[in-house]
């Protein structure tokens, strides 16, 4: 929790969830269904803990964690992705 607020813009929806302040419906567990690729997040957790984007060598899925980043409402990651991506 405190990674992820410490690293995105307080309107983004990863704060709004963590906030209880998301649009988005909870489960019958209080819990968000988020039906996106949870094997992405862990590349965008990763660009909070260290500051920067590491990713494997030859990774070829950058549009799609683009993607996942836009969902997010990421900005940073999303501009540092579209530099590579250019």
């Amino acid at each position: 929790r405190a990674t992820i607020l410490a690293n995105v813009d307080g309107q983004s929806l990863l704060a709004l969830m963590i906030n209880n302040q998301s649009t988005i419906p909870l489960d019958e567990h209080g819990r968000y269904f988020l039906d996106r690729d949870g094997s992405y997040f862990r590349y965008i957790l990763n660009y909070f803990r260290e500051k920067q984007l590491i990713l494997p060598e030859n990774f070829a899925e950058l549009k799609q964690l683009c993607l996942e980043a836009k969902f997010y409402q990421i900005d940073r990651l999303v501009n540092e992705i579209e530099n590579r991506l250019n």
